[in-house]
């Protein structure tokens, strides 16, 4: 069974969705916005499961999927990617989400623990981690350190890394994650808006948001906003819902 997501574009926009797949390396077909059971981008109703991606505003748009390329690791030519998806141990004390940066892979995979995850953007080999603080590695640049990631009680825990990349006033549906997501923009900027916060986030800063946080997000600013996002969720629950129990102020706009 294929799990989907929903999200509508403006005409001749782009947009990238995230979702998981059973079928690793499948790219779902598109489909109309007239789809019930619709694919989605940070919104999103699923067959037997949910996902995050970027939607955005217009309604009656067409619908498009997005690819888990997370066994072969890469970003290929899909503008939304999950390309890592790895078991977390049940830690011991505070776990963080590190970014950094290499020359090269070669420098990049001898640095690499089991819950690190490679991917060449930008000219760079980025090798992103969750795990304990660890200390800088000769040779890379440390982009960020992000945490600690609060982590709800869970018997099991699985990290997702994504890429994603959207225009300007691409926005997400109201949704929870099951555990903690944190995003490390590239490029662009975005709004993120919960019951008690509104967080703005330009290039090259981060943010989080606790699992079961209600949380409404829209990119903002003038270029494309691409950011790197990983969730560490419970493995016993869907990393995503969408919910109708609370509704944005308005503080993102969109």
């Amino acid at each position: 069974m294929l799990n989907a997501i929903r999200c509508s574009l403006p005409a001749r926009a782009t947009l990238n969705c995230i979702h998981p797949v059973e079928h690793r390396e499948a790219l779902v077909r598109r489909r109309s916005a007239w789809a019930v059971a619709a694919i989605a981008a940070l919104t999103g109703d699923v067959v037997g499961g949910v996902a995050a991606a970027q939607a955005s505003g217009a309604s009656n748009s067409p619908t498009i999927a997005c690819a888990d390329s997370s066994v072969s690791g890469t970003i290929g030519a899909t503008a939304c990617t999950i390309f890592a998806r790895r078991p977390i141990p049940t830690p011991d004390g505070p776990l963080v989400w590190t970014l950094d940066a290499f020359p090269t892979r070669a420098a990049a995979v001898r640095a690499q623990v089991p819950t690190s995850a490679i991917v060449e953007m930008d000219g760079k080999a980025w090798l992103l981690t969750v795990g304990p603080r660890r200390p800088p590695t000769p040779g890379a640049q440390r982009v960020a350190d992000i945490g600690p990631l609060p982590l709800p009680k869970a018997s099991g825990y699985e990290m997702i890394l994504a890429y994603v990349a959207v225009p300007p006033g691409s926005r997400s549906a109201v949704h929870v994650q099951s555990g903690p997501e944190a995003w490390y923009v590239l490029a662009g900027s975005q709004c993120v808006e919960t019951p008690s916060t509104v967080r703005h986030i330009d290039q090259g800063q981060s943010g989080i948001v606790p699992a079961d946080t209600p949380l409404y997000l829209v990119a903002t600013g003038t270029v494309t906003r691409r950011a790197f996002f990983v969730i560490v969720h419970d493995t016993a629950r869907p990393f995503y819902s969408e919910i109708n129990t609370w509704k944005p102020r308005g503080a993102c706009g969109g």
